[in-house]
């Protein structure tokens, strides 16, 4: 037994571990709880007796209520309680996307439906070649803006799989692509391959993305027009129904 006038001597250095023999404040925020508890409860004192938190405790911090069970050995249980995302944070989480589908429907209704959007393949190539010759020649910005909206809306009606913020991040490995839309392979092949394997971007339609991008930071195209998702669900319903309106 130590004299209580004596120093303890830390078994870990203070100046490296200075989170280690935390005592949890009863009235205050809890440190995080870690799966690292599984080793040792050193960071996580009880707040008025001389012991670290139990697997219950920390449950209860981490928001489980009482009755959920973690049936593995004892030491295993702080590693699926210190890895979970707490339950209230979950449902927050998933209330607030909830909330924010239920407004992107209902200001879908408001502003009705993308207008114009290609009638079929034919007509969805039309509007894209201009965009495709302004990428070689660099004159994407100079581009009216209904002329590249349609050109846009036909690469979502063309790619219905494709996502605008994907083509941010591409990486460079290129692979051949494909496409269900044959006609569009033949008059506009650039438009299908080769993609970017990273992003699953057409390499010379990342550009059109970044400028649809631009305009959409400018105020140019509104949030509905620069992920177009009418486009993109017109041309799925066209596959599905084999080609047909």
């Amino acid at each position: 037994m130590r004299e209580r006038h004596l120093q303890f001597e830390w078994p870990y250095s203070k100046e490296h571990f200075k989170d280690r023999y935390t005592r949890q404040h009863r009235n205050r925020l809890c440190s995080t709880i870690v799966a690292h508890m599984s080793k040792d409860g050193l960071m996580f004192i009880h707040p008025t007796q001389v012991r670290s938190l139990t697997p219950r405790e920390a449950a209860r911090i981490q928001s489980f209520p009482d009755w959920f069970e973690f049936p593995v050995a004892f030491t295993h249980q702080f590693r699926l309680i210190g890895n979970a995302v707490p339950p209230l944070l979950g449902e927050a989480v998933g209330h607030a996307v909830r909330c924010y589908l239920a407004d992107a429907r209902r200001a879908a209704v408001r502003k009705g439906k993308l207008r114009p959007l290609p009638r079929d393949e034919r007509q969805a190539v039309e509007w894209l070649l201009p965009l495709l010759g302004a990428v070689s020649n660099n004159t994407l910005g100079r581009l009216s803006d209904p002329e590249f909206k349609r050109g846009w809306f036909s690469i979502g009606f063309i790619h219905s799989r494709l996502h605008p913020d994907s083509a941010a991040e591409n990486g460079k490995r290129q692979l051949a692509g494909q496409t269900e839309m044959p006609l569009v392979a033949r008059l506009a092949p650039d438009a299908i391959s080769p993609v970017f394997a990273q992003s699953g971007w057409p390499v010379k339609l990342v550009p059109v993305a970044k400028e649809a991008l631009r305009r959409f930071d400018s105020g140019l195209l509104r949030e509905e027009e620069f992920y177009c998702s009418d486009a993109q669900m017109a041309g799925a319903r066209r596959l599905k129904n084999g080609g047909q309106a």
